[in-house]
């Protein structure tokens, strides 16, 4: 049975430099619309050290067709990627603290047991703020991004798992938001850009 749905789903596809299949590590980002947002600017950053496949969607981590859609993409073009990279926390709001960890922590087992080849990092969700100026933490998205990162935090020392923080170098900084709180103006989607490139670089460095 399907979960509950948003108003709009939609999935986002795109393999960098598909056409050069051996040349860099592959490395696959799997997320929500934060990853949309700056996985243009990780492929420039990252260019002349890996290839890149991006799978942004707005399906949360409990939706059935998640782990088959993540499949799909994994197998395609017979990449052997290297390195698995996971920011799936803002969608899903129907979802209580314990139910995102069941289906979080299934996610994490079919990983490590269907694709063994690529190491796994995990990533925390980024903080989401309201009101005309952004002076407001979200009544309902910021906490459940705190609780979701304490989950991810739990299953990744579970699991001894890298995590990549995206909530601490943007926590005090709701001013790179967009008017709704949730995105980010181009200065944030940077900074964005910045941690998770230099925790890819460092990722692949211990590979």
């Amino acid at each position: 049975m399907i979960g509950q749905l948003e108003a709009y789903e939609w999935t986002n596809l795109w393999w960098d430099e598909a056409d050069k299949n051996e040349d860099l590590p592959k490395v696959f980002l799997v997320g929500d619309s934060m990853l949309f947002g700056y996985h243009g600017p990780v492929i420039q950053e990252l260019k002349n050290e890996a290839r890149i496949t991006s799978y942004s969607t707005s399906k949360c981590i409990d939706n059935p067709h998640f782990l088959a859609e993540f499949d799909f993409i994994y197998s395609q073009y017979g990449f052997n990627y290297k390195l698995i990279h996971i920011n799936n926390g803002l969608h899903g709001t129907h979802l209580s603290k314990e139910d995102y960890e069941k289906f979080y922590e299934k996610f994490i087992q079919h990983c490590l047991e269907k694709h063994p080849e690529a190491k796994l990092c995990l990533c925390l969700s980024t903080p989401c703020f309201e009101g005309e100026e952004l002076d407001k933490e979200h009544h309902e998205l910021y906490p459940m991004a705190v609780e979701r990162n304490e989950v991810v935090m739990k299953l990744a020392a579970k699991y001894n798992l890298d995590v990549d923080d995206l909530f601490t170098p943007l926590k005090d900084k709701p001013k790179l938001h967009v008017p709704d709180g949730i995105h980010y103006q181009m200065e944030g989607v940077m900074l964005q850009t910045k941690v998770v490139s230099d925790f890819i670089r460092e990722q692949l460095k211990k590979l």
